[in-house]
């Protein structure tokens, strides 16, 4: 579409009564127009230079790292871009366990990772990923750094809409949920950088939010069901100030698409301890905001429920993987139906 917008007008004479004008293209705030080489190369010294101030030595066995994550940051960087391993599996690697899944975050436009790569998509809406493939079945999931959102006027919606901004790396750990997902992985230098005090919260064994925990919750209610499938999976506690968010806000996870809430949900059945989401979702009062069926079935016979979930949990543990999404359902919808079948009150 870009070629089209340099082709010269047509030659052949427009009708006197409707000349028709060009219309300039509207320019989004993530523009893929990336700063020049010189511009590129002393934004990044810069950045390097902060990153050294966050760095925390952290000894990864190489047998838990990604080949395909360590391919995508070495080809980057060799093109001059500064790319960290980030989010979870950083997390997880810190841990000690091997990740599921590893995700790449670097100073690269989404156009300039997918012609670095052979096996490339663009993806995404609302902000622009591109999937690098290895293989049938191995993908690496690339983002650009992002800035913070702006501050909300008093008074205004502070549901984050459109995030579609680009940023240094310090904003991009800084717009995250939570500090232990906020932890950038350098394999190159074997470094965690920790603008966030993540690396404190792991050891602490806490969720904790990055920023001020009520308004983070209204940017985005979704990071509600986030907080509870880490803590229940982790066995972390949540902080003070995030569990009172929740309490406070947790009404407003109405207002997310329901895509996202049913992706969330099935996050957490197949996550190995739902037997321990769920019950902390109804001590928090978030869970008769999300399933008010099942809450208030919860809070009638929570031993039925239980059983069901440690059962779907045993299940997940012995196979190495979830059931199908149908049986997912049925472990919510089973202690709703009456106690006597049918064929019995015949």
């Amino acid at each position: 579409m870009a070629d089209d917008l340099d082709k010269p007008a047509s030659t052949k004479e427009a009708s006197p009564k409707r000349s028709r004008r060009r219309r300039k293209p509207k320019v989004e705030p993530s523009t893929d127009n990336p700063p020049s080489t010189k511009g590129l190369t002393e934004q990044v010294a810069v950045w390097r230079e902060a990153a050294e101030q966050a760095r925390v030595p952290l000894k990864i066995p190489e047998a838990l790292i990604s080949n395909d994550a360590l391919r995508i940051v070495e080809k980057l960087n060799d093109q001059g871009h500064l790319s960290y391993v980030v989010g979870g599996c950083v997390r997880d690697l810190a841990l000690g366990t091997e990740p599921k899944d590893f995700d790449v975050v670097t100073t690269a436009r989404p156009q300039q990772v997918r012609r670095a790569f052979r096996y490339a998509r663009i993806v995404g809406r609302r902000f622009r990923l591109v999937h690098v493939r290895f293989g049938r079945d191995r993908m690496i999931e690339v983002a650009t750094f992002r800035a913070e959102a702006p501050e909300a006027r008093e008074g205004e919606d502070l549901l984050v809409r459109d995030d579609n901004v680009y940023g240094a790396p310090e904003e991009d750990a800084r717009r995250r949920d939570f500090t232990v997902n906020g932890l950038f992985y350098d394999p190159i230098s074997g470094a965690v950088v920790d603008y966030v005090d993540g690396m404190k919260d792991l050891r602490n064994k806490l969720i904790r939010s990055i920023g001020p925990a009520d308004k983070r919750m209204q940017e985005d209610p979704v990071r509600i069901l986030r907080a509870i499938r880490f803590a229940a999976k982790l066995g972390f506690e949540l902080d003070g100030k995030l569990e009172r968010a929740i309490r406070k806000q947790g009404a407003k996870i109405l207002r997310c698409s329901p895509a996202r809430l049913w992706e969330e949900l099935l996050k957490i059945l197949r996550s190995g301890h739902a037997a321990q989401a769920f019950p902390l979702a109804q001590k928090l009062s978030f869970l008769e905001h999300l399933l008010p069926e099942v809450s208030q079935s919860m809070a009638q016979s929570e031993d039925a429920h239980i059983a069901l979930l440690e059962a779907l949990d045993a299940l997940v543990a012995e196979r190495g993987q979830a059931p199908d999404d149908l049986v997912l359902l049925a472990v919510l919808v089973l202690p709703l139906l009456p106690s006597e079948s049918p064929r019995k009150a015949l």
